[in-house]
């Protein structure tokens, strides 16, 4: 399958949801067993139709994730910012001019995770899951 048609359908979802962020709740909604929410689904569903579920599902509650399947959405506060380290720690990498891909963390350049001094723990368990260790985070301001 083209990965176009998703990324831009994804873009629309993203554009809709940005638009309507002042007016969501941040609760989640209460499960509905007719919209799958109670059980899996019968088979494999296309990547199209599987994104504009999940964007109709999680329109109630900005911070919820109903459901047991996740395209492209992360499931909480840890894979968050997994998701936001690890691809910050490639672009910081490539820019020093190392090929994360290809030569790994090993003797790869020190990198230092700055937080805030009220940042969430799962920030510490993302960094180490990472590879930063956990002296790896600098505390700022």
């Amino acid at each position: 399958m083209p990965y176009e048609p998703l990324f831009a359908r994804a873009h629309e979802h993203a554009r809709a949801f940005l638009a309507s962020i002042r007016d969501r709740a941040v609760h989640p909604r209460t499960p509905d067993p007719e919209t799958g929410d109670a059980e899996a689904l019968g088979g494999p569903v296309p990547p199209l139709a599987v994104l504009d579920s999940l964007a109709t599902l999680i329109a109630e509650g900005s911070v919820a994730t109903p459901g047991l399947r996740y395209f492209g959405f992360v499931t909480g506060a840890t894979m968050a910012n997994v998701t936001g380290l690890a691809a910050g720690r490639h672009e910081v990498l490539r820019r020093a001019g190392w090929n994360l891909e290809a030569d790994g963390l090993q003797g790869a350049p020190a990198l230092t995770v700055l937080v805030g001094a009220g940042a969430h723990a799962s920030i510490d368990t993302a960094a180490r899951f990472l590879g930063f260790g956990g002296t790896g985070a600098a505390v700022g301001g």
